[in-house]
């Protein structure tokens, strides 16, 4: 009896994701940007809601606007555009 080897179907890496709390700074028209708060490494920066609107999409800023705040759940692409210089 011959047997052939099937190997298991691949699945696609799992993308990763993190998640971003996004806020006003007060007195300033810019937007606060943390991720990495469960981590020890946490990371803070500043974006115009411009450059919020272009990386995440419009309904972001939208919520920023009405609630002051906005949570987001980023892809590696998205985090990788946080960190490219200004």
């Amino acid at each position: 009896m011959t047997s052939s080897l099937h190997p298991f179907p691949s699945t696609p890496p799992t993308p990763v994701r993190e998640e971003l709390h996004c806020r006003w700074v007060p007195g300033t028209t810019l937007v606060q940007v943390n991720w990495g708060a469960l981590h020890p490494n946490k990371q803070i920066i500043e974006l115009t809601s411009v450059q919020i609107g272009r990386i995440f999409g419009q309904a972001v800023v939208h919520d920023l606007y009405l609630k002051g705040r906005a949570r987001v759940h980023a892809d590696s692409d998205q985090i990788a555009q946080l960190n490219e210089p200004k």
